[in-house]
C-alpha cells in the first residue's frame, strides 16, 4: 500500500524559496506526519529532497510501532555521504539505476533498478521492500518528480495532502493540484489540522 504524502500551498506548490523554512505545513500537521511514520514500514523520498532538505526521515515525538526503512530514489547516486539518511539511526536503502558506480556507498544498502523507456522502473523496488524488509505499508514523501513517476507507473494507492492557507511566492515547477486532477480519486476524509487543511484521497488505478 503506497501513500503519497506532501504539504503544499493553496496554489499547489510544494517547494519553498531558498533560505526559507522547509516547512510549508504547521506544527500540528508535522506531528500528524510523525504519528503516521510510526505506523508505516518504509519512507521513500527522491534524492532532490535529500539534497535540498537533508531530512532524517525518522519518527520523532510519536509512538513508533516499528522503525521504518528509509529509501532514497537516487538514479545517479548523488546522495551526499554526510546526509542524515545515512546516519545509522534507521535502516536505509539507496535505489539507483543499473550500472551506476556504487563504490562510494560501500557499507550501505543499495538496490539497482532497470530503466524502461528512459524512466527508472520503481515496481521492482516495492517488490524488494516487501520481500526483503517486510514493508507492505509505504509512505512516499516527495518531491514532485518522485510523485510524477509513482503516478505515471500507476503505483499510488492513497494521497495524503496537507494544504496551507497561503499561496506561494514562486510559480510551482510542478502544480500538484493539476497533478491530482489528472488522477481518478475518491475523497476519504477532509479535516483541519491547525491552520492547514488535510485531505485523504483513494486513487483508482488505471486499467492497462
Amino acid at each position: 500500500w503506497i501513500t503519497c504524502k506532501w504539504a503544499q500551498t493553496s496554489d499547489g506548490n510544494i517547494e519553498t524559496s531558498k533560505g526559507d523554512s522547509p516547512w510549508i505545513s504547521c506544527k500540528e500537521s508535522q506531528q500528524l506526519v510523525h504519528e503516521e511514520r510510526g505506523c508505516v514500514d518504509a519512507i521513500v523520498v527522491g534524492v532532490g529532497t535529500v539534497i535540498a532538505d537533508n531530512p532524517t526521515l525518522t519518527v520523532r515525538g510519536a509512538t513508533k510501532y516499528r522503525t521504518p526503512v528509509r529509501v532514497v530514489i537516487d538514479p545517479a547516486l548523488r546522495t551526499p555521504l554526510h546526509s542524515n539518511v545515512l546516519n545509522g539511526d534507521a535502516p536505509t536503502l539507496i535505489a539507483h539505476v543499473e550500472g551506476a558506480d556504487t563504490t562510494a556507498f560501500c557499507g550501505h544498502e543499495v538496490f539497482a533498478l532497470p530503466i524502461n523507456n528512459g524512466v527508472m522502473n520503481l515496481k521492482p523496488l516495492f517488490r524488494h521492500l516487501s520481500k526483503a524488509y517486510n514493508a507492505t505499508n509505504v509512505l512516499a514523501e516527495g518531491g514532485a518528480t518522485l510523485f510524477e513517476h509513482i503516478f505515471s507507473q500507476n503505483l499510488a494507492n492513497e494521497l495524503w495532502i496537507f494544504t496551507a492557507a497561503h499561496r506561494s511566492i514562486l510559480p510551482p515547477r510542478v502544480n500538484m493540484n493539476t497533478l491530482v486532477d489528472s488522477l481518478t480519486t475518491t475523497l476519504i476524509d477532509e479535516q483541519p489540522s491547525g491552520v492547514d487543511s488535510v485531505t485523504r484521497l483513494l486513487v483508482t488505478p488505471l486499467i492497462p
